[in-house]
């Protein structure tokens, strides 16, 4: 399938998505204005029907034409859409993308957080993952002077704060790691072929996790957070995690529990949103939480060098 069919079977999706029901009339008179639609060229019946088989065929979304409703289409089912928040995902970048290109007189005014290095791997990645095929990979880790020659069996990829994330089997060591695709200078697959563990599930493997690293050694725990002023509303509409749930608000306060395991992660975030947050419990993060804090402040209590300096 080529780049430029996928695109417009994904106009399609977003389209019925914002409009709910249309005519075919009135879709066809909306791709003609469509931003990807460089060349104006008219969508014909069977084109339409192929987008609409197609987007049956690759997610399950089923797109249906109801007589009684004035013979509009409309999406039947939303599942695939909620069961698989990559295709949430592509619809979103989908339409940011286009409403850019349609704003490239505005390029000055619209500043964009820049992705990290390694997307070029994404193809190779992808394409081991569904042959299960083992990856040679030549990887600098932060914490050494020298890259390493790993052979990695890919399980997942994740995106984190605009970082491609892999997770799998590293054989040399025979555990499982997480790896940064920016970090990585070169990936090829081999010819080796290994076999996905059936009780592998990424989402359970990140389920008790604050973001991209576990620790299989901690166990999740109750966390109960407070939050004072603004800093609630932002966790309702951004929250921190999936298992958030609000217990309590009053006029100075709000409460959210957490089901997540107390990793260094974990509180690295917390203290990222200010004193605003309070961990209430349990006491074995808030004396994390104590210890981060005393290493941070112990760094200030002198003068810079630079301060020496100018004195």
């Amino acid at each position: 399938m080529s780049s430029n069919a996928f695109k417009r079977q994904l106009w399609l999706l977003d389209t019925l998505l914002r409009h709910k029901r249309l005519t075919f009339e009135e879709i066809r008179r909306l791709w003609e204005y469509a931003s990807i639609n460089d060349e104006r060229k008219s969508l014909s019946l069977r084109t339409f029907h192929n987008h609409k088989d197609a987007l049956c065929s690759m997610f399950g979304i089923s797109i249906a034409c109801s007589a009684a409703d004035g013979y509009k289409y409309r999406i039947c089912n939303e599942a695939p859409l909620d069961n698989a928040p990559y295709l949430q995902w592509l619809v979103n970048t989908f339409n940011t993308v286009e409403t850019i290109r349609q704003s490239a007189d505005l390029h000055e005014r619209i500043i964009l957080e820049e992705m990290s290095d390694g997307a070029q791997f994404l193809q190779t990645v992808i394409r081991a993952m569904r042959e299960c095929r083992v990856l040679n990979v030549k990887y600098q880790s932060y914490y050494k002077t020298e890259p390493r020659e790993l052979h990695f069996r890919p399980y997942c990829i994740k995106v984190l704060r605009q970082r491609w994330y892999v997770v799998g089997t590293v054989e040399e060591d025979r555990d499982i790691r997480t790896i940064s695709l920016d970090r990585a200078w070169n990936m090829e697959a081999t010819d080796k072929h290994f076999e996905y563990p059936k009780d592998f599930s990424p989402k359970e493997y990140f389920r008790n996790s604050a973001g991209i690293y576990v620790n299989e050694g901690l166990k999740p725990e109750n966390i109960v957070v407070r939050v004072h002023g603004v800093m609630a509303a932002h966790l309702r509409s951004v929250p921190l995690h999936e298992s958030q749930e609000e217990l309590q608000s009053t006029s100075t306060h709000t409460d959210f529990r957490y089901r997540m395991a107390p990793s260094h992660e974990l509180v690295l975030r917390l203290i990222g949103l200010g004193k605003s947050v309070e961990v209430i419990e349990p006491e074995c993060l808030r004396g994390m939480m104590r210890d981060e804090l005393s290493n941070m402040l112990e760094a200030y209590k002198h003068e810079s060098a630079s301060e020496k300096s100018d004195d």
